[in-house]
């Protein structure tokens, strides 16, 4: 919004004597340059009349005429060349489409070191950034594996040469990526998992150097690159200790089924916090009178004889997590309303990542 500064004047006798052509020149005359966009010429300082501040610092300064022609830079006017000359006439049509060319080619030329410039700055940007992902790379303990166009690996980390045994980039490279399979359905799954719009995430087995199994998590993500094509960056994790130590809860939990329904004594499982039996066993049934599926899912109503439900809620309600009680005696209610005296044994467990109450009466 202001004039333009001025950045070419010389220091020589002429402009120490009178000042740079932009001093010289009445300052409206340059700013109708930088309101337009366009050149303002006058071609005779003493016959045009519509310049007449112009007309008076041409008498101070002795120029006939003068002309201003802009530098446009991404359509914004980004400076002025303004020149004057002692001689009427000078900047006629010719001249003028010169001097309009020649403020193009200085404009282009502007433009092309502003433009470098942007890319320098751009380029040392990408670099740094590449510098600070490559950095995370290196220090990140889970691994990373990073794909480019047509599948070609383009980097991979220490974590996850670590996780697989190989000992260096490029010998971790130059297997092929079915070959990490275990399985080569699992592979298909993997690709077929593949979301363009979310990561993804995947539990398969794969094989180490020396061929070992290790149950890996495998997030992906996929994104389009700058510049066009798409990069897929995994991230792996072994999960191989949680994975066993699932199974091996699964396996301690079926063989806690096997015991609690072949058991002889009648056992009862309940949600702890809460007056409902969640299983209960073969031998139960036999005891109560009610069917398996009569008993789960209800009330404690086996538990209503003279000192039961209460009696049982509010010791149940004071085991800790792992503890035991006892109770000598309490009446149940069997299903033909036959009260029978019964002895409970019980133990706050965990099954099934549930907190629960484990009797036997």
């Amino acid at each position: 919004g202001g004039i333009p500064e001025c950045v070419a004047a010389p220091r020589t006798p002429r402009t120490m004597e009178r000042g740079c052509e932009c001093q010289v020149i009445e300052k409206g005359f340059i700013m109708q340059v930088v309101a337009t966009g366009k050149n303002v010429v006058c071609r005779d300082t003493e016959k045009e009349t519509r310049f007449l501040e112009v007309a008076k610092s041409a008498k101070q300064y002795g120029y006939r005429s003068c002309g201003a022609f802009p530098l446009m830079l991404r359509g914004t006017v980004a400076g002025v060349i303004v020149l004057s000359s002692a001689e009427p006439e000078l900047f006629s049509g010719e001249v003028v489409g010169i001097l309009d060319e020649l403020a193009g080619n200085v404009a282009h030329a502007l433009q092309t070191f502003e433009e470098m410039g942007e890319r320098m700055e751009a380029d040392e940007k990408l670099r740094a950034s590449e510098r600070k992902f490559r950095n995370l790379l290196e220090s990140l303990p889970i691994g990373i594996v990073v794909f480019g166009a047509d599948n070609e690996m383009l980097e991979v980390n220490p974590a996850m040469l670590q996780m697989t045994g190989y000992p260096s980039k490029g010998e971790f490279k130059s297997v092929s990526m079915k070959d990490y399979y275990y399985d080569q359905k699992d592979r298909d799954r993997y690709y077929d998992n593949l979301n363009e719009l979310a990561p993804s995430e995947i539990e398969i087995l794969l094989k180490r150097k020396d061929g070992a199994l290790f149950w890996a998590n495998i997030t992906s993500i996929l994104r389009s690159a700058v510049g066009g094509g798409r990069y897929l960056i995994n991230i792996i994790q072994d999960v191989t200790s949680r994975k066993l130590a699932e199974d091996a809860l699964i396996e301690s939990e079926e063989r806690f089924r096997q015991i609690f329904e072949q058991n002889y004594d009648a056992q009862f499982i309940f949600e702890y916090g809460a007056r409902q039996i969640i299983d209960a066993n073969a031998a139960s049934s036999a005891l109560c009178g009610f069917t398996r599926e009569e008993l789960m899912g209800s009330e404690i109503s086996v538990f209503t004889g003279v000192g039961g439900l209460s009696k049982f809620v509010d010791i149940v309600k004071d085991v800790s997590a792992g503890g035991s009680f006892g109770i000598e005696r309490m009446e149940i209610v069997k299903k033909d309303g036959t009260k029978i005296s019964v002895s409970i044994k019980g133990q706050r467990i965990k099954l099934m990542q549930s907190d629960v109450i484990y009797c036997t009466v």
